[in-house]
């Protein structure tokens, strides 16, 4: 991926979808077709998603998309929610995700790699993450926790395939909707 061509392939998907809404249902289907199983081994920077369910939260999205950031004192895993962000936001964040880490990103897909095979981005860690996206995408709401032993069918998301991830607005929240999810975003800069 050259960068930009995310802009195109999240233009082409959103225009071949016939809008934002049929764009979003549709990359659910294709999230589960294409997305690549995985046992257990999360990996910085990537995209995940997976089914989730606990009783400890009254509210919550029970099929996050998330960039993975690390795991916490307690080992759950810590990852940056997309769905807790209004769409265009959304994409606009990821887009500059995707400029900053453009050597790795671009190069792994030039390669053409299966996805468990690409490479990492060591360094999208909180620590480096919040200082340069924190304050512009409000990304600490969007920061969500999640215990191993209550996730459900972990799926990887490749490179090639955020735009996919990005484009999707799907409602799978408990007590709650993403657009509610998504207005507290605002409330919270």
């Amino acid at each position: 991926m050259i960068v930009g061509d995310f802009d195109v392939d999240i233009n082409e998907f959103i225009k071949s979808n016939n809008g934002k809404l049929s764009a979003s249902k549709k990359s659910q289907s294709e999230i589960e077709r294409i997305g690549i199983n995985i046992t257990g081994k999360f990996e910085t920077g990537k995209m995940y998603t997976f089914r989730y369910f606990t009783p400890d939260e009254l509210k919550y999205d029970t099929y996050p998309i998330i960039l993975f950031l690390g795991f916490n004192e307690a080992m759950n895993l810590v990852g940056l929610n997309l769905h807790y962000i209004p769409l265009d936001p959304r994409i606009e964040l990821v887009k500059e995700i995707i400029k900053s880490y453009s050597p790795i990103i671009s190069n792994e897909m030039k390669n053409l790699k299966d996805p468990k095979s690409q490479k990492r981005l060591d360094t999208f860690i909180w620590e480096k993450v919040n200082p340069v996206y924190g304050r512009k995408y409000n990304i600490k709401y969007a920061i969500r926790q999640y215990r191993l032993a209550r996730m459900k069918k972990p799926l990887l998301i490749g490179y090639e395939n955020w735009y996919l991830g990005v484009v999707n607005n799907q409602n799978y929240f408990f007590g709650t909707n993403i657009n509610e999810a998504q207005s507290l975003y605002y409330t919270n800069i």
